[in-house]
């Protein structure tokens, strides 16, 4: 990760690096608890998540994105 600012990956905003993170720690494996074990102790990593998921466009398309795999 190259930003200095918390909760992001790169730059100084929420970017498409920190959605592709989310999405791909939060959604992607089936095992999701082992996934959030897995990054728990990486605060860089658990920052992301908790910004992006905290993003008003992000929890809308959650509510309404079709249900898929991805």
């Amino acid at each position: 990760m190259t930003s200095t600012t918390p909760g992001v990956a790169v730059g100084s905003k929420v970017s498409l690096a920190d959605i592709t993170i989310y999405y791909w720690l939060t959604f992607f494996f089936d095992n999701v608890e082992g996934a959030k074990a897995a990054y728990s102790n990486c605060p860089t990593i658990s920052a992301i998540i908790e910004t992006t998921g905290a993003l008003a466009k992000v929890k809308e398309w959650e509510a309404k994105r079709p249900d898929t795999k991805m």
